[in-house]
């Protein structure tokens, strides 16, 4: 993962702070989620949903090259306890096989709009423009 700028995080769960260095670092599981929940860098939620966008394109990239595939099985025993699903291994690959076939397809857009908060609770409000925008991309 790349990291655009150093950043110190507070881990309220563990209380625990730690920073993340600007640059390329390969982060543990905690350091993931907290990195892609991090809200203070002065773009809010645009910020944390732009990251998120970028963990996702990373995650995809390296997960379907094709020489990741023998480690699989491998990785999917490592979380199948933490996962509840209805789908057998059968549709899990096959899905795998769309990913692979689309890895290039992907676009990702932000709806532009404004923070507000609304009985203590912010929100992020879109304006009427991008929703229009985003029908005419998705027709």
């Amino acid at each position: 993962m790349t990291i655009p700028q150093t950043i110190k995080i507070r881990d309220r769960e563990l209380n625990k702070c730690f920073t993340l260095k600007k640059g390329s670092i390969k982060l543990n599981g905690i350091q993931t989620l907290e990195y892609l929940r991090y809200r203070s860098d002065g773009k809010g939620d645009i910020g944390r949903v732009y990251r998120q966008q970028e963990f996702i394109k990373d995650l995809q990239s390296s997960f379907l090259k094709l020489e990741n595939v023998p480690l699989i099985p491998k990785a999917y025993l490592a979380i199948r306890d933490d996962i509840k699903t209805d789908m057998d291994a059968s549709d899990m690959a096959s899905y795998f096989i769309s990913g692979y076939k689309l890895r290039n397809n992907f676009e990702y857009h932000t709806l532009k709009g404004y923070s507000k908060f609304i009985d203590k609770v912010s929100y992020y409000i879109l304006y009427q423009s991008s929703i229009k925008s985003i029908k005419d991309v998705l027709k």
